[in-house]
């Protein structure tokens, strides 16, 4: 921990004498202190400090600089004393050396036994107290490899309460583990299946704020299906959707699982105005055994168009 820590009443004080003194290396100020620019003046977490996180409140942000893990070389003999650590006893020896290591919070997600894994994560969401650097990185460096290693219920279950002990963090973990096309869908599946409509209405939401890449959006296509299918529809939403429909639609001729996300979308537009021309171009081109039902779907759209616009002439 830390030996000093200046209060917020100092720091004015603080940073005139820092500013005032020669920007030479020798400078006794310089030399404890460091320049002012070295300073985060407010809500500076120090990697050694341990933090009180009650599970009712969360952190509104996640330092972008834990998403990048650190290339660094870690030496045998520490890996080796990691590997054969348990992680309840030796609990802060191991955020110690994850602190030091970053590369260590994969190491561990690819080689500690499963059941040494299971115990390490319920240790972690059980506890409030919690050093945050060490946390933030556990869910964007550890979670994400974690969860590549063979799919169970357990891992079903600790993304689960991953997302019970910190959803601001889980969020972030969300869009990792969504964009990386490695990562088995079979994960995303069965977490929806597990969570209300309320929250496929959110994680429908934070999908789309994810900016999904084509092949992303492929990969995941069966999920977002049912996420789309069970939320209740908006003109935004609608758009998105159209968008990908269009966007993908040479990549998925024979898709089964785009033809059931298309036909869904035309069931749903009936409540909201149609882009026909661009809707036309995707169902001409599509293969599937979809094809005839979507357009079936279509001609019915079509159909209450021209209904509705006989009708405000009359």
């Amino acid at each position: 921990m830390s030996l000093w820590q200046f209060s917020e009443a100092s720091l004015p004080l603080l940073k005139r004498c820092i500013e005032a003194s020669k920007p030479d290396l020798n400078n006794k100020w310089i030399k404890r202190f460091g320049t002012f620019n070295q300073l985060d003046m407010k809500n500076t977490v120090k990697e050694n400090d341990n933090i009180t996180i009650p599970l009712s409140e969360h952190t509104n942000s996640v330092d972008k600089e834990t998403l990048i893990q650190e290339k660094v070389e870690i030496s045998e003999d520490i890996w080796q004393e990691m590997s054969d650590i348990d992680p309840i006893s030796q609990f802060d020896y191991l955020v110690e050396n994850c602190l030091k290591h970053s590369a260590l919070y994969a190491l561990l997600a690819e080689n500690l036994p499963l059941t040494s894994v299971e115990k390490l994560c319920n240790h972690i969401f059980e506890t409030n107290i919690i050093n945050l650097t060490f946390l933030q990185k556990f869910y964007t460096l550890f979670l994400p490899v974690y969860l590549k290693r063979e799919y169970t219920r357990t891992s079903l279950d600790i993304l689960i309460k991953a997302e019970k002990y910190n959803s601001d963090m889980f969020k972030y973990l969300l869009e990792l583990i969504i964009k990386d096309i490695d990562l088995p869908g079979q994960i995303i599946q069965q977490y929806i299946s597990t969570i209300d409509s309320k929250c496929q209405l959110e994680l429908m939401k934070n999908i789309i704020s994810f900016n999904l890449s084509n092949e992303v959006f492929v990969h995941h296509i069966y999920s977002i299906h049912v996420l789309y299918k069970n939320c209740e529809k908006t003109d935004f939403i609608q758009q998105f959707i159209l968008t990908k429909l269009a966007n993908i639609s040479q990549l998925c001729v024979n898709d089964k699982n785009y033809g059931r996300l298309l036909l869904t979308y035309l069931q749903a537009k009936k409540k909201y105005s149609t882009n026909y021309t661009v809707i036309q171009k995707i169902i001409d081109l599509h293969r599937s055994t979809f094809k005839k039902p979507c357009l079936n779907a279509f001609n019915e759209l079509q159909k209450l168009q021209d209904d509705s616009i006989l009708n405000s002439n009359d």
